[in-house]
């Protein structure tokens, strides 16, 4: 851009921060527009105390919410960023930051999301998908469940061991010792079998006053075969206890990885069909781009373009120029400009390799389902 032009609002120049790999050689490191506002001469009033303060109350709101949504559980945030779009080296420096002090990893992503100039409505939308992630896949922390079970005490009357059983399905027939402490402080005089549920050896329903009895721990004692098998109703006096706690009772993954997700079952493929998928040199058509572009959110496209290859600035004129359409045909359009900057690595494996690296594991495997439905 030549100098003399002037430019009034929105980007006059760009930064580029390269490294010197040798006399000859540099390496791009990052790139970055400068914008200009248009207001840079206006004289800005001193910002009262009330105004100060403002970006506290507002991170307090925000830390109060995702701790709600079980987000700053454990390494749960992880997740969460990679939900609004950062990289894996980002998420490591985090990491490393909040190892080296007292910080807050969340606030460094809400800092962060906003320098990249995110807007709120994304970023409540990314906690509420980031939420249901966790549910779905049961990532939830135990420290969630200590949190939940002391407030339903503390708001609801208290919950002792004796009246509500809150351990994980099927675990009674693996820790007998625990369960037998259990029994030893009911009434020994009250244990009575049901004959449903001595019979038939299937789970028993809680009662309507909403407390176990010794015989529905008896028949979890002695019956072993149905593991994991939730109640079919539930009764009202426990309603209270959502189905967060039920999906946190069935969770004990360890979340500690740089990855901090680990995918269920459901989203795994198997370690042949894996490798099969990673070396794959097919050519990947625009009707395949197509579909697998429907299962990229709001703010996984730009991580998948970066692992790509593809610099920031293709990333931010795909952005501006598709987002009034709609966020597939941003990911769609920036799957094209990928196969047409690289069109010997335009494959399915290269694409495949790039959705794990980024966790996207869920992605990759609806790319084997769909080259399952066009074999068919």
């Amino acid at each position: 851009m030549g100098s003399n032009v002037n430019i009034e609002r929105g980007p006059f120049g760009k930064v580029l921060v390269t490294r010197h790999l040798s006399p000859r050689q540099k390496q791009p490191i990052f790139e970055f527009n400068l914008q200009k506002h248009g207001n840079e001469a206006d004289i800005q009033p001193p910002k009262s105390p009330k105004e100060s303060c403002s970006n506290e109350w507002s991170h307090v709101a925000l830390f109060e919410f995702a701790q709600n949504l079980f987000i700053i559980d454990g390494d749960n945030w992880k997740l969460f960023a990679k939900e609004v779009g950062m990289t894996q080296q980002e998420i490591r420096n985090i990491s490393w930051k909040d190892a080296g002090k007292a910080s807050d990893p969340f606030k460094m992503v809400v800092e962060h999301y906003k320098g990249r100039g995110g807007t709120p409505e994304e970023f409540v939308d990314a906690m509420y998908k980031c939420h249901r992630s966790l549910k779905v896949n049961g990532s939830f922390s135990p420290e969630s469940k200590k949190s939940k079970s002391s407030t339903g005490s503390s708001g609801r009357g208290s919950l002792s061991s004796n009246n509500v059983n809150f351990d994980t399905y099927g675990s009674h027939d693996s820790d007998t010792s625990g369960t037998q402490s259990r029994d030893s402080g009911l009434p020994h005089g009250r244990k009575r079998s049901h004959p449903s549920t001595s019979n038939n050896n299937t789970t028993p329903k809680a009662s309507g006053s909403g407390i176990v009895s010794g015989s529905m721990r008896s028949s979890h004692k002695t019956s072993k075969r149905p593991r994991f098998a939730k109640p079919k109703s539930a009764p009202s006096q426990l309603s209270f206890i959502s189905d967060a706690d039920a999906d946190a009772d069935l969770s004990e993954s360890d979340t500690s990885d740089d990855n901090a997700h680990v995918p269920g079952p459901s989203s795994c493929l198997s370690l042949d069909e894996s490798r099969l998928c990673r070396n794959d040199k097919t050519k990947l058509e625009n009707m395949f781009l197509w579909d697998i572009s429907f299962y990229l959110n709001i703010s996984n496209w730009r991580a998948l373009g970066r692992s790509l290859g593809l610099d920031e600035t293709v990333l931010i004129d795909v952005d501006n120029g598709f987002k009034s359409t709609s966020f597939r045909e941003c990911s769609y359009q920036m799957l094209l400009q990928w196969r047409q900057k690289f069109p010997s690595k335009c494959t399915y494996g290269t694409l495949y390799c790039a959705l794990m690296k980024e966790g996207m594991n869920d992605v990759a495997k609806q790319m084997a389902t769909i080259t399952r439905n066009n074999a068919s």
